[in-house]
């Protein structure tokens, strides 16, 4: 891996010499203001100092050594994917094993239920109380059965909130793991509200580790017509706050964060949580791609770090099972608030519509 510091007067000047010499895949691993030394350092202006990293092409020995004792991270990785085949194996049987004592319209029911990715327990449950509330007649009848599942998991899926507005000055951070697309569903809420709801938005990103999200987000805020600010300290964030002050919305976009990495979450929970910044309204958001299992590991380690006031679930579109939103929204008891269904900014972001999403665990389509 290269590292190399680059100074500039400002941080827009320096970050043009990262882009410029290492492309936009570098990594910016500190960012620091620095005064000029020497006798005539005290009449000159502080520097922006930063320091990024490139990895080289020319890494095959050391791919080679790694192939040879494979590291803690590459066993760890192994251990869970062993994990995940065990586990796609329990649910398999599981889908496979009947439930006693019901029609086979509800052990039809029980099994799509499962193949959709509803926890066990869960789908027993749904099954169970559709058995003891309807006729025999009802339960027989698969098309009966299947409205009145639709009713059940949206009841369990009531709570939604949306991003509301009062006379103060709204602050939300989008926060949750890499490769979610919180950059994306920020541009398609600041469209949203900017646009479609006339509101006054402003855009922060501290994701400063990849160039290419600080770019994708001030091109989103040229496009929309909104002013961005790039934030590399929790200090700074203030400044931004109350730079921001007369907006009606700010949003503020967070660097990915693997929830394992203490360090990580508490470098977050600094910018969200700093003293004396204004309350700051976190949005988790989740891909809907994800296994039940990691998205509850996720939703209860960033709860733990900072609080989580709802969760907005992405990439609706690149799954046939929604069984893990119904999952999450039942054993975490957070608020469902928007859904995105595709990477067009603004149209693909909907607010959560409980009906339409039992529709789709059930039925496969929105009706």
């Amino acid at each position: 891996m290269l590292v190399k510091r680059f100074l500039g007067k400002n941080v827009h000047e320096a970050m043009q010499q990262v882009k410029q010499e290492m492309g936009a895949n570098a990594v910016i691993l500190h960012t620091r203001a620095i005064k000029p030394s020497g006798l005539f350092g005290f009449f000159k202006s502080e520097q922006i100092e930063i320091t990024a990293a490139i990895e080289k092409n020319n890494l095959q020995l050391a791919n080679e050594k790694a192939d040879r004792h494979p590291d803690i991270q590459e066993v760890a990785s192994q251990i869970y994917q062993v994990r995940q085949l065990v586990n796609e194996v329990k649910q398999e049987l599981e889908i496979n094993q009947p439930i006693n004592g019901y029609p086979k319209s509800l052990q039809k029911l029980y099994r799509h239920l499962l193949g959709n990715q509803v926890e066990p327990k869960l789908a027993k449950r749904l099954i169970k109380n559709i058995s003891d509330r309807c006729t025999l007649a009802e339960v027989k009848d698969l098309a009966a059965c299947e409205e009145y599942l639709i009713r059940l998991i949206a009841d369990l899926l009531k709570k939604v909130t949306p991003i509301e507005f009062s006379n103060q000055l709204k602050i939300i951070g989008l926060v949750g793991p890499t490769g979610v697309g919180k950059t994306t569903t920020i541009a398609k809420l600041a469209a949203h509200f900017s646009i479609l709801e006339k509101k006054k938005v402003a855009l922060i990103t501290v994701d400063t580790y990849r160039i290419a999200a600080v770019e994708q987000l001030k091109t989103y805020g040229e496009i929309i017509g909104l002013p961005v600010e790039v934030v590399f300290t929790p200090r700074e964030m203030k400044k931004s706050l109350l730079k921001f002050e007369d907006q009606d919305l700010i949003l503020i976009d967070t660097a990915g964060r693997s929830h394992k990495n203490e360090l990580h979450m508490l470098e977050l929970k600094g910018f969200l949580c700093a003293q004396g910044l204004e309350p700051v309204e976190n949005i988790l958001v989740l891909s809907a791609t994800g296994k039940n299992e990691d998205l509850l590991d996720i939703v209860r380690k960033y709860s733990s770090e900072v609080e989580i006031n709802k969760i907005i679930f992405t990439k609706l579109d690149e799954t046939s099972t929604l069984g893990a939103v119904l999952n999450i929204c039942h054993q975490t008891k957070k608020s469902l608030s928007y859904l995105t269904t595709g990477q067009n900014v603004p149209d693909d972001i909907e607010l959560a519509n409980p009906r339409s999403l039992a529709n789709l665990i059930v039925r496969g389509r929105i009706i």
